[in-house]
């Protein structure tokens, strides 16, 4: 669905506003730029054109991943902020509120529990994950969060490799979701033991995507072998490792998909190429991927 503001600003000026940035401090910035440029005698088509693509790197910044729900990266990394971008999100009724998140090392442990228990409270769906270790454990750092989600309700996974935890939400996600990952924003590096290593998260989705793309492609490939759907290659690969419940579909497509699959036998080469494209998690929702690549 659509996330972002429109309005109509009377006055001075009288026109009607987009921007594709979700929040009411969107609509406060707009009219500073507004007023702005109605002082420099900004033509009005070009204030209009540049209010609605004007982005920002790494402040709910939209990255198209699915035509079924929506992901963005926000810097959000303490409470206060955290907690202002989830309350902003749920003003647009998401299916779900997915929230991706780590704290970094070496830096205040309120901050964690706090940000814990921001997540806990607002979202349906945390997923815990690395952020700047710098010279702490990641999972210590992981447990201090967790300390703040055990004050909620809140729902929560614990993925250490933020790869891996983009990896899930995408591969998780459902129609109607909200999915946002904060606290990198537009940082383009992960700080480990005084090293800052290359890390992007556009690019992380990117490689995602691919790897997924790569899976699904080979899913095909193979059901064309076997007579059978990328679904059912996929459910007799999850049958064959023990893993069938973490396929991403409904019980009744479970058991349609699990008796078809029985008839499937993969070979040693067939589930060797399965291993190296993804584990069963990225497998995911399955009917979606499916239809992205049909």
């Amino acid at each position: 669905g659509y996330m972002g503001v429109r309005y109509r600003v009377s006055g001075k000026v009288n026109m009607d506003v987009e921007i594709d940035i979700p929040g009411k401090f969107s609509v406060y910035n707009s009219l500073v730029a507004i007023a702005v440029c109605e002082h420099f005698k900004v033509a009005e088509a070009d204030l209009k054109e540049a209010l609605r693509v004007v982005k920002v790197k790494g402040r709910i910044e939209m990255v198209k991943v699915s035509d079924e729900f929506i992901l963005m990266i926000d810097y959000a990394h303490n409470a206060m902020s955290l907690e202002s971008l989830l309350e902003t999100l749920r003003e647009y009724h998401p299916e779900r509120l997915v929230c991706v998140f780590g704290c970094g090392g070496n830096r205040s442990k309120l901050r964690r529990y706090e940000m814990g228990e921001v997540s806990g409270r607002l979202a349906d769906l945390t997923v815990i994950t690395s952020d700047n270790p710098r010279y702490e454990d990641p999972q210590a750092i992981i447990d201090d969060i967790k300390t703040g989600m055990a004050k909620t309700d809140g729902k929560y996974a614990e993925i250490k490799d933020r790869k891996e935890a983009i990896r899930y939400v995408i591969s998780h996600g459902q129609k109607g979701d909200v999915i946002v990952l904060a606290g990198k924003g537009h940082e383009d590096y992960q700080e480990i033991k005084g090293v800052k290593y290359p890390m992007d998260e556009r690019v992380l989705i990117r490689e995602v995507l691919e790897e997924l793309a790569a899976l699904i492609q080979e899913l095909h490939s193979i059901g064309a072998v076997h007579q059978a759907s990328p679904a059912q290659v996929a459910t007799a690969w999850a049958i064959a490792k023990g893993t069938l419940p973490i396929i991403g579909v409904t019980k009744v497509r479970q058991v349609e998909e699990a008796a078809a699959a029985a008839q499937i036998i993969l070979n040693a080469e067939e589930v060797s190429l399965l291993e190296k494209l993804g584990d069963e998690a990225g497998v995911g929702t399955l009917r979606e991927w499916e239809k992205e690549m049909a």
